[in-house]
């Protein structure tokens, strides 16, 4: 872990999943228009996400300010239920999920849900391409930033005839970089054998387990993009709220309140742990939005020795994480 990093370049970027979690679209736009007005200038979306809807809100909150900002979207995995193409039946349909996920019937509703809303994945060059023309339509843009493929296996990305494909649409600037967007555990055994004409990365990192050091190597990657970096927030909260005393020694060591500033400890560690790259975060509450953006400029501005003790606090909570499971 590069705890010892005090001339990170790593910035905060914002993540469209959860964007049709509003019951309206003017809520969603508020999101975004949320993120923009308080720094934000890189957004990240899938054609997955909102069964559809997600790169069209992005597009048109996007189109009069697109030179200012940068986007990564995906290819390979699709929504196939046109029916939930309705942000009020989304909601409708997410908030009757919440009452039964605790039930007997939690397995069964992801399976179903999983089913009846995915198409399997598709790397192939057809799909490839019309994915990308339907993302530069929804997107009301003639260029994508970062077109990455959608959790594939790296036996998917070496494929020949697909990264051909995309070399010449980069080559043409419909899309200025390419790569891969996937798990950690998925990749890392043979991301040494990942082609070089993928340029981008973009992969999972949460405190307090860090990015395997194989996925830090590939020195062809240009840009690197980390998601899901609250992942533990939930289980590291339990823990330090339900033992007062080791809460306290992690408070001391930080110099500040950890219970009470707990995702400034899950922002330290992506700080800490990338020399460059974005740290992807989501959410759909704009008061969310503003304060985990708040905690960024915190941790930015956080001299380097308060990042001294960050290895042995990330060992010891690892630890206390691990015993939970």
């Amino acid at each position: 872990m590069k705890q010892d990093n005090p001339n990170s370049t790593v910035n905060l970027g914002f993540g469209c999943v959860r964007l049709t979690s509003n019951y309206t679209k003017k809520q969603a736009l508020r999101n975004l228009e949320t993120a923009y007005e308080n720094g934000i200038r890189h957004f990240d979306v899938a054609p997955l996400y909102g069964f559809g809807l997600a790169e069209g809100m992005l597009g048109e909150f996007v189109k009069n300010k697109r030179d200012t900002l940068t986007i990564t979207t995906k290819f390979g995995i699709l929504a196939n239920n046109s029916v939930l193409k309705n942000l009020f039946l989304q909601n409708i349909i997410r908030s009757a999920y919440r009452v039964v996920k605790k039930s007997k019937l939690k397995n069964t509703t992801q399976s179903i849900a999983s089913s009846a809303t995915m198409t399997p994945k598709d790397f192939s060059v057809a799909n490839a391409e019309k994915s990308l023309n339907n993302s530069l339509k929804e997107l009301k843009t003639n260029y994508i930033d970062y077109y990455v493929m959608h959790e594939p296996l790296i036996s998917d990305a070496n494929n020949a005839e697909l990264i051909d494909f995309l070399e010449n649409k980069k080559r043409q600037g419909v899309i200025k970089e390419f790569g891969i967007a996937s798990f950690s555990d998925i990749i890392e055994k043979e991301f040494n054998t990942l082609n070089s004409a993928h340029t981008v990365l973009q992969t999972s990192n949460s405190f307090p387990f860090s990015v395997p050091e194989s996925l830090e190597r590939g020195p062809q990657i240009k840009q690197r993009f980390y998601f899901s970096p609250l992942q533990y927030l939930n289980q590291v909260k339990t823990i330090l709220h339900s033992d007062e005393i080791f809460a306290r020694s992690i408070s001391d060591k930080l110099g500040f309140d950890c219970k009470k500033q707990l995702i400034d400890v899950f922002l330290m560690h992506q700080y800490a742990s990338t020399v460059n790259g974005i740290t992807l975060f989501t959410s759909s509450s704009n008061e969310k939005i503003i304060g985990t953006i708040d905690s960024w400029n915190r941790v930015k501005n956080l001299p380097p020795n308060a990042f001294e003790q960050f290895t042995e606090i990330q060992k010891r909570i690892t630890n206390r994480l691990l015993q939970t499971k």
